[in-house]
């Protein structure tokens, strides 16, 4: 049996989902838990009144959609940046 060929519990392994796709998948997944889990923290946190400073530039107001944003596009930054390093880096070896 070949690279080509292998298969696990009768699944194809070189069928539907490629490293790219599950990568990407993956770091959307996560961006999408994060700012889900901002909105759900600004409901926890309902005393915070001063607004939030996203990367010391952008202010941001105190509510669902400041902290979903706020927890979203950090994590978004964060792990983009590296990703699209390796993305950058693997395109040109």
């Amino acid at each position: 049996m070949t690279d080509a060929e292998s298969t696990f519990e009768g699944i194809d392994a070189g069928e539907g989902l490629d490293g790219r796709r599950f990568v990407i998948g993956l770091y959307l997944a996560l961006v999408g838990v994060t700012a889900t889990m901002g909105a759900i923290l600004s409901v926890v946190l309902t005393g915070v009144e001063e607004s939030l400073t996203l990367f010391g530039i952008i202010a941001l107001p105190p509510t669902a959609a400041g902290f979903a944003l706020y927890g979203g596009l950090t994590v978004a930054v964060i792990l983009g940046v590296p990703l699209l390093a390796m993305i950058y880096i693997s395109e040109k070896r």
